[in-house]
């Protein structure tokens, strides 16, 4: 897994450096791990090279809400295999959406048993649904509230299907900032002080957000640019934002480049690259 994970960071971060090139016509190149080699000191992941900068480099994950990818992990175990279930055996004409809460998944549970126990209370509502209702209830044996609607199938490729989505309750942008709030405080020093150390270089934090239903470019940039400029003194210089949700076509946006902010940057994306990492697509 740790491994799995450092070779994403590592692809993700080789986004960033493609774009800079792009922006810049100057080549980048690895110049160091330092992380690798000091687990003490907490050194930063990447030390790039160009003919004008080093560049100090830092990668995390930014979510929207408290243990937002261990929820979407135990979501996608939960639910991944129903939609394929519901395929023909539902009511027509139509379609159905299933609700889940956000954060439900955490709660303790057996996986396999609240699965079949959804899957029995859809198939008992969707009978007595009509085009247009929604129905909100917490099924006999499942630990959180759930919902079903049944809509008309405009298109033809979900007639019949149940598509399942989740839901939020509360406000986005209080558990965003606190998220946003935590990666700065652990990552902004760290630079810093790499920064510091190396000379003539430049600070790149990058983020990464793999849940653009509940956070968009737009909606993090709102947060995160008051939260940057409320840090003087460890401020990076650079600020990109990966869009990661279709593996097959990450996105990439400058939120912060020297003294200039995402709605004042000259073209700051999106830069599209296909799953093998390759740049495919000029910004408008």
């Amino acid at each position: 897994m740790r491994k799995e994970k450092a070779e994403h960071e590592s692809k993700v971060c080789g986004f960033i450096a493609s774009v800079i090139h792009k922006r810049r016509g100057e080549e980048i190149v690895l110049k160091s791990e330092p992380d690798k080699s000091d687990r003490v000191n907490k050194a930063v992941e990447f030390v790039w090279k160009s003919p004008s900068s080093d560049y100090v480099v830092e990668h995390t994950r930014i979510e929207t809400y408290p243990k937002q990818i261990e929820d979407n992990h135990r979501f996608n175990q939960l639910m991944g295999p129903l939609e394929s279930k519901f395929q023909g055996k539902l009511p027509s004409p139509g379609y159905y959406q299933l609700g889940i809460p956000i954060k439900a998944s955490l709660t303790s549970m057996n996986i396999d048993a609240i699965r079949d126990k959804i899957t029995v209370w859809v198939k008992n509502k969707a009978s007595d649904l009509a085009l247009g209702k929604r129905i909100v209830e917490i099924p006999d044996g499942v630990p959180f509230q759930v919902s079903l609607s049944r809509q008309e199938a405009v298109v033809e490729a979900i007639k019949g299907r149940c598509l399942i989505h989740r839901y939020f309750t509360g406000d986005l942008q209080i558990n965003r900032r606190e998220r946003i709030q935590e990666a700065l405080s652990k990552k902004c020093p760290k630079l810093h002080s790499a920064k510091l150390g190396i000379g003539k270089s430049r600070s790149v934090l990058v983020l990464e957000s793999d849940d653009i239903a509940l956070a968009n470019h737009h909606d993090i940039a709102d947060v995160l640019i008051p939260e940057l400029l409320n840090r003087k003194k460890d401020i990076p210089d650079e600020v990109y934002l990966a869009e990661t949700e279709l593996k097959e076509q990450p996105v990439i946006w400058v939120i912060k480049e020297g003294d200039a902010l995402f709605s004042k940057i000259k073209h700051p994306g999106p830069y599209y690259f296909d799953k093998l990492g390759n740049y495919i697509q000029n910004p408008n």
